[in-house]
């Protein structure tokens, strides 16, 4: 399922109001206001569109049962090194530590199915994968 760019379509006077809503934010963070510089526009919170994230939503709208018993599967059947690369993104995933990792191999080596484990290890608790490619074969591949 693939989502309609026209869900992330914004006009761009609501995206005008949006952003001045979150300078205005953070300059009160920080003890000022856009009503001390003159020539800025200021933000109508009366005109906040009021729309829900159609990208979060889709990545939290997987079927968590599923993925768990997809998991299990496809956990069994990683080799010793591709388990060891499992192993590590989740240890990192498991502490919130956060990051970026760039899993590199010859064609055939595993790593889409690598991020297929992942990504369901990760979805199956209802947390979100953002999967990025350089390859667009892969990148049909993965799911989301």
């Amino acid at each position: 399922m693939r989502i309609s760019i026209e869900y992330l379509r914004i006009s761009d006077d609501d995206l005008k109001n949006m952003c001045l809503i979150e300078i205005e934010m953070l300059l009160q963070e920080n003890g000022q206001s856009l009503t001390e510089f003159k020539s800025l526009p200021r933000p109508n919170a009366a005109d906040v569109p009021t729309f829900t994230n159609k990208l979060i939503v889709y990545e939290l709208n997987y079927n968590k049962d599923e993925l768990e018993k997809t998991y299990t599967d496809m956990l069994q059947m990683l080799t010793d090194e591709q388990r060891c690369v499992h192993d590590k993104i989740m240890e990192s995933v498991g502490f919130d530590d956060g990051g970026l990792f760039f899993l590199y191999g010859y064609g055939g080596t595993g790593q889409t199915f690598i991020w297929k484990t992942l990504s369901a290890a990760v979805r199956s608790k209802g947390l979100i994968v953002l999967n990025a490619t350089s390859n667009g074969i892969t990148s049909l591949l993965l799911p989301g």
